[in-house]
This record gives structure tokens, sequence and C-alpha cells, in this order.
């Protein structure tokens, strides 16, 4: 996010900043059924939400104020291989370009919000 006179320049030429126009969209790769690793990622929902309502607050209140990404429409999914790509809000463009998500753990986790 700009600050200052950067952010004021660009809001007075109506210029919407690059997190606002531009989203990734997940391309994922054989989906199986790993209840265990699932299983963890619940558990430790209620750990993640309490350290990002302290060190992040601010996310934290949006994230909550948002309908669609309600914890109750979390939803968890193991892949083989994991991607992203760039894509631009509001237009049917994208870059053709995908980048592999790295993941701590030894498995890709995907996840998503169900509508």
């Amino acid at each position: 996010m700009l600050y200052g006179r950067v952010a004021a320049l660009m809001k007075s030429l109506r210029i919407q900043a690059l997190s606002k126009v531009v989203y990734r969209e997940a391309i994922f790769y054989g989906t199986s059924d790993n209840r265990e690793k699932v299983s963890l990622i619940y558990w430790l929902l209620p750990y993640m939400q309490r350290y990002i309502y302290k060190m992040h607050r601010d996310t934290y209140i949006n994230f909550q104020k948002n309908d669609i990404m309600k914890i109750s429409n979390l939803q968890v999914v193991v892949v083989d291989k994991l991607f992203h790509k760039y894509v631009l809000r509001g237009l049917e463009s994208s870059s053709k370009k995908r980048f592999k998500c790295h993941c701590l753990l030894q498995v890709s986790i995907y996840v998503r919000f169900c509508h």
C-alpha cells in the first residue's frame, strides 16, 4: 500500500493501486483426499486467527466484514502441484506465465472460500 504524497497524487489522478486492480488466481493439479492434513489445518485455524488478530488487526477486521470470506466458507484442498497467475479485475485478461507456489509443508495446500 502506498502512503504519503504518492498515494495522494495517485488518488487525485484517479489511479487505483495495483493491489486493487490485479489479483492472483490459483491453478492446481492432482487433488487428493488427505484428511489428516486437512484436519490439521482446521485444528490450527483458531491459532492462525488469533495471530492475525494480534499482529494484523486491520486485515483481520476487513476479513471479518467480508461475507464471502467467512471462516465457515473455508475449504482446504491438498494438491500435487500448485501454481498461480495474475489476473486483471473486471477484464478477461490474465498473465500467460504461471508461478510455482512453494509450501513449507511437503505437500501443497490450497485454501479457497466457497460461495
